[in-house]
This record gives C-alpha cells, sequence and structure tokens, in this order.
C-alpha cells in the first residue's frame, strides 16, 4: 500500500470501510449459525479460542507489536458447544469457524508464511467452510488432537476421524437459509449415528 498515490488510497479507504460492515454483518450471521446449531443439537456455547493466531486483548494486555491477524480473531476460530450425556457417554461438541483455506491450500505445497498474504492460495478457488467436530468422553481441543491439523485445505471433504474424534468440514454456502441449514444438520446427524450410534438431531425438518 507504500506505493500508492494519494487518489488511490483514498479509494482503498473506501473499500476498507465497506468491507468492515462487511465483515461486521458476515459475522453477525456466523454468531446466529453457531448458535441456531446449538439449539438444533441441544448444545450451549461456552468458550470460544481464535486458531490462526493470539486474539489481541484489552487494556495494557493489548500490544502494538501483535500481528493484524490478533485482531482479526475469527479468520479460524473454535466455538466450545459445551456437553451432553446420551446413552451413557459424554459428547462434546464444537464448531470451527474458518473464513478462508487459502493459506492452508498453498502450504501443502510449500511452507510459507501467515504474514505473507500474497502467497495465500486465489480467493476465487479457496473455501469458507464451517467444521462440526464431535467427540465421546475426551474434552480438549480438536487441533491438539491431530484432528484438524492437517485437515483445514480445501482439499479435506467428508468425515474426518481419529479414534474418540469425528469431525466434517461443510461449505458456508450450505448454511444460506435455514432450510438448508437444517440439511447439513440432518447430515451431519446420520454420520454422528454411523460413527457413535447416536443421534444429537432430536427433530430432523430437512427433506431429502
Amino acid at each position: 500500500m507504500e506505493k500508492l498515490n494519494s487518489a488511490e488510497f483514498h479509494d482503498v479507504l473506501k473499500d476498507i470501510r465497506s468491507s468492515y460492515r462487511l465483515l461486521a454483518l458476515y459475522q453477525r450471521r456466523v454468531l446466529d449459525v453457531v448458535k441456531y446449531i446449538g439449539n438444533q443439537y441441544n448444545f450451549n456455547f461456552t468458550s470460544g479460542w481464535s486458531k490462526f493466531s493470539n486474539a489481541s486483548l484489552n487494556g495494557t494486555r493489548a500490544s502494538i507489536e501483535k500481528w493484524s491477524w490478533d485482531w482479526l480473531s475469527m479468520y479460524l476460530y473454535e466455538f466450545n458447544m459445551g456437553k451432553r450425556e446420551i446413552n451413557g457417554g459424554t459428547y462434546f461438541f464444537r464448531i470451527i469457524h474458518q473464513a478462508d483455506t487459502g493459506f492452508f491450500d498453498e502450504n501443502e505445497k510449500t511452507d510459507i508464511s501467515k504474514l505473507d498474504i500474497s502467497k495465500f492460495g486465489n480467493v476465487e478457488v479457496a473455501s469458507t467452510r464451517l467444521f462440526l467436530v464431535l467427540t465421546k468422553d475426551r474434552d480438549g481441543w480438536p487441533f491438539q488432537k491431530n484432528l484438524l491439523d492437517n485437515n483445514l485445505s480445501k482439499n479435506s471433504e467428508g468425515l474426518i476421524c481419529n479414534e474418540n474424534w469425528m469431525g466434517v468440514p461443510y461449505e458456508m454456502e450450505r448454511f444460506y437459509n435455514r432450510s438448508t441449514t437444517d440439511k447439513v444438520l440432518a447430515d451431519f446427524n446420520q454420520k454422528v449415528k454411523l460413527y457413535f450410534n447416536i443421534e444429537i438431531l432430536q427433530t430432523i425438518e430437512a427433506e431429502d
């Protein structure tokens, strides 16, 4: 951006204002989808963690030396949705929002820095996704359990499993409205039934 002239920088700032407003609307949508999924599965949000960087903090704990990514914590974010007792087992549910697979798409080919955005995969072919993750009798973080560490590129699809952990990535486009979201929830419920022999969706409203 340092190579822009004054007029070009003026136009960029208009794009920045629009981008922040769009991002605020999008993140509100993500939060609403997460809340809806939790309600349908009878899980409740308890905590959350930024997974691409270290989230910026308030007061004197904030640092101007932090990455710009540290101020965009929902870029890759894990929603801890609590636990339920089902058929004698304790099940823990997570929802992971992945705004962009671009870094991970390219990192499969060569080791690149998270700060070198110019090396990220093309936005036209990258994906935006939600991972739905369930584990039985073992609390913890999907990233620490090696469930997601190697499955964050757009090439990872379908059921991902590791012992008592299972997860499925879904394209964000599939959460377009309530009807399409319900179809995703029914699909994940079916995969949970096959893997753990339980159902977490009490009423399946989605149609084939």
